[in-house]
């Protein structure tokens, strides 16, 4: 009798080996996706810090400040209709502007706070900015009538320059000089005399007899990071004039690389921002770079008043300071604010940017209890850049015996317990 052997596998032994592999895979593919998840995020956290670093030796290497440019995902209304990603600009009773048209209500008054918040707050997309050296006024050609700056009542000024007597110190008027007046804009600072006082420049206008005028805000050193305006002491008096001064320009992109985070990966932007809270709790410094900083949550702000941020290192390997929004009503203003505390970025999920949930709530994915994600730290004096996987603030709550009374302590938790205790000032 002839032996046959079997050539193939029979329906049941197929079946069965086809239910062990379904088994296997979906015990297998969470815990793959978790980790192209985790590596992913490594990988986002890791281009950022090697980009921050790379734009400080070449402020080294060059002896000019360079700026990395952390472009927002967008300042420009989103045409979903959802209410997270709004229509267009609003009007100032919350209608939707069509054509420059107030028309369409809203279907809520105020404004969702929510409108918007994806886009104005997740950063996709890294660039550099070169910082011009300082113009004096030798520098810039022309008589010294022409370059003559005076410091104006401000019932002279045109209507065009706000008067709300909170947003300036000083009302001045620009010389005739063509040149000056092209370095003479906002978000650039002056200095007069021999004063190491800057003033920021924070509004310019152009009045029936061609002249220029412009507004100032006095800052005095490396204090602090709160952006408290400040009297000026020294510089230009009311009725005085001058042609001695020096102006510092703001930050200019630069043909060069760029940086384009992993697909699914950003900068959060509304939980980023300094180490310590301030002494405004209506301005947590902690979360500086956030939209929600700048404004109310019952109104976001209009098209294209969201400005970039420009981390600025200086020759000598420091964190010379950071160029970003100004408060409302200067909001639409690129200002420097000077760099006293550590500053952070959190590099987490885009799907995942959402409005800031206290309490934290754990079942409501957000990058701010998200322990896969990763927070980069920038030290202001030394510009050294480090990077760590987030740690859970509970840990460093417990250890402290504290119990966080708001979404700022749980960030400052975080990144406590990410990178240590002092997490301030190195």
């Amino acid at each position: 009798m002839i032996d046959r052997k079997r050539l193939g596998a029979t329906l049941v032994e197929l079946l069965v080996v086809l239910g062990i592999s379904t088994l296997l895979a979906a015990l297998i593919l969470p815990t793959v996706k978790n980790l192209m998840t985790d590596r992913k995020s490594t990988q986002a956290a890791t281009l950022v810090k090697n980009f921050l670093e790379s734009a400080r030796a070449r402020s080294i290497g060059s002896g000019l400040p360079v700026a990395v440019v952390f472009e927002r995902l967008s300042s420009t209304p989103s045409s979903d209709t959802d209410g997270f990603l709004a229509t267009t600009a609003y009007g100032s009773s919350g209608q939707r502007l069509v054509s420059g048209t107030a028309t369409d209500p809203w279907p809520t008054s105020p404004i969702p706070a929510d409108a918007n918040f994806l886009p104005y707050n997740a950063s996709i997309r890294l660039s550099f900015a070169e910082q011009p050296l300082p113009v004096t006024d030798e520098m810039i050609p022309g008589t010294s009538a022409a370059k003559t700056i005076t410091a104006m009542t401000m019932s002279a000024a045109p209507s065009t320059i706000q008067k709300n007597g909170q947003d300036f110190h000083q009302i001045l008027l620009g010389g005739a000089n063509p040149i000056l007046r092209g370095f003479l804009i906002a978000g650039s600072e002056i200095s007069f005399k021999l004063s190491k006082t800057r003033h920021m420049i924070t509004q310019t206008a152009i009045d029936n007899g061609n002249n220029l005028w412009f507004t100032t805000v006095s800052r005095a050193g490396v204090v602090s990071t709160l952006e408290q305006s400040i009297p000026s002491t020294d510089g230009l008096t009311l009725g005085t004039s001058t042609s001695n001064f020096t102006i510092f320009p703001k930050p200019r992109p630069i043909v060069g690389p760029t940086l384009q985070l992993p697909k699914g990966m950003c900068i959060d932007l509304s939980l980023s921002g300094f180490a310590t809270q301030g002494n405004n709790p209506s301005r947590d410094q902690r979360f500086r770079f956030s939209s929600e900083w700048l404004y109310a949550r019952s109104a976001g702000p209009s098209a294209h008043e969201l400005r970039p941020l420009y981390v600025v290192f200086t020759p000598d390997g420091g964190l010379s300071r950071v160029y970003t929004n100004g408060q409302s009503p200067e909001a639409s203003t690129l200002i420097p604010v000077e760099s006293a505390d550590d500053f952070f970025l959190h590099i987490g999920k885009i799907d995942q940017v959402v409005m800031p949930l206290m309490p934290a709530d754990a079942s409501v994915p957000q990058n701010l209890t998200d322990i896969s994600n990763y927070i980069v730290r920038v030290s202001p004096k030394s510009g050294s850049i480090g990077c760590a996987p987030a740690a859970n603030y509970e840990t460093q709550a417990a250890i402290r015996g504290v119990t966080p009374a708001s979404i700022g302590d749980i960030a400052e938790l975080t990144r406590q317990n990410t990178f240590g205790a002092s997490v301030t000032g190195q």
